[in-house]
């Protein structure tokens, strides 16, 4: 986000002020956020792996990533599924300078549920609209399938 005419911001105008038709927002933890208005908030916050373009919602981008691709292959017990394959940007790093690796996807995407769990807590709100993956294989530490 920019402001008009300035590719990279102008330095001095550089506040982002966002409109929400409600007066509160419930919940930032991006774990527990219910409504969408938290989540328009989270997503001025946090940053995504990939972007659906603004321009075309079809369309995908990488954002945290270096590149993605899309195919599918033969499962053994379910059949024809999809696989991604994600190629992380190594100069991406958590806020305390810790790169972000394909390690971390793994846990975000296959460990988390049970990690809350385990603490007697309740499975990420958005965890009930995605299909957990079937399998993932660690590549090396940015590529991750």
């Amino acid at each position: 986000m920019h402001a008009s005419g300035h590719e990279i911001g102008d330095g001095e105008n550089m506040t982002i002020r966002q409109g929400f038709s409600t007066s509160e927002l419930n919940s930032l933890n991006p774990l527990y956020a219910p409504t969408e208005y938290d989540w328009k908030g989270l997503d001025l916050i946090y940053e995504p792996l990939i972007r659906r373009d603004p321009y075309d919602p079809s369309v995908f981008i990488p954002w945290f990533i270096q590149n993605f691709t899309v195919g599918t292959y033969d499962h053994p017990v379910y059949g024809f599924c999809s696989k991604i394959r994600l190629t992380l940007d190594p100069d991406v790093y958590w806020l305390d300078g810790t790169p972000i690796t394909a390690a971390d996807v793994i846990y975000t995407f296959c460990e988390l549920d049970d990690d809350l769990r385990e603490r007697g807590l309740p499975p990420p709100v958005l965890s009930k609209y995605f299909l957990l993956p079937i399998d993932v294989n660690l590549i090396d530490p940015y590529n991750v399938e």
